[in-house]
């Protein structure tokens, strides 16, 4: 099984997956391999990248996951294909000087947006999508800050790629219970369809906290 989490940086990812992990032998969290790919390259990511860039973001991201999928173990990711894209069409509007530059930049914005969500549809096969939301937009500035634009733009290119996210509120317990509950409906859809799973805590009960929750 493969789910994700999506939203800002900062906006929890990290911890929420970490906590959800805890004593689950047949999961794996995928993090970070941006940090990595900076040290072992040198390329700035994430606001400063581009197209190229965040494309080597999404390989990367992709080969960790199916390594794990080849050794039959459940993936919890930190990130998607879909913030890469918002990174990349935000460099994009951010760099045009001059409106011939932003005629060219949009439209080429449009074939490299074809592109990553061809990428998406094709290899991004995610059993369930979540969605953080960044909760620390309390002013006006902050909501026009890198993080809001982002927090803003995330479901908005989900719906425009068919997809859905469930959204994750209230404390770390509540939203990892949310995730557990769906992982164990998801699990009895797979297994009254016949589709098999590959974790032996399919049967916890679904709002066990867990050590260290």
């Amino acid at each position: 099984m493969k789910i994700a989490l999506l939203g800002a940086p900062g906006s929890g990812k990290t911890t929420i997956a970490r906590k959800f992990n805890r004593g689950r032998s047949y999961w794996h969290v995928v993090d970070g391999y941006v940090e990595k790919l900076q040290r072992r390259t040198g390329f700035a990511f994430g606001a400063d990248a581009n197209f190229a860039q965040n494309l080597i973001v999404i390989t990367e991201r992709w080969m960790l996951e199916w390594e794990f999928y080849k050794n039959k173990l459940n993936t919890i990711t930190c990130g998607t294909a879909y913030e890469s894209f918002i990174y990349s069409a935000l460099q994009t509007y951010f760099v045009s000087a001059t409106e011939t530059e932003l005629v060219r930049d949009q439209r080429f914005l449009q074939v490299m947006g074809t592109f990553f969500s061809t990428l998406a549809h094709v290899y991004y096969d995610y059993d369930a999508l979540f969605f953080l939301p960044y909760d620390a937009l309390k002013t006006e500035s902050e909501q026009h800050s890198w993080h809001g634009v982002l927090n803003a733009k995330i479901p908005e290119v989900l719906a425009g790629s068919g997809k859905q996210a469930i959204v994750l509120t209230g404390t770390d317990r509540e939203k990892v219970n949310t995730i557990k509950t769906t992982i164990k409906e998801i699990q009895e859809y797979y297994d009254e369809v016949g589709y098999p799973t590959v974790d032996p805590e399919a049967s916890e009960t679904a709002l066990d906290d867990g050590p260290g929750l």
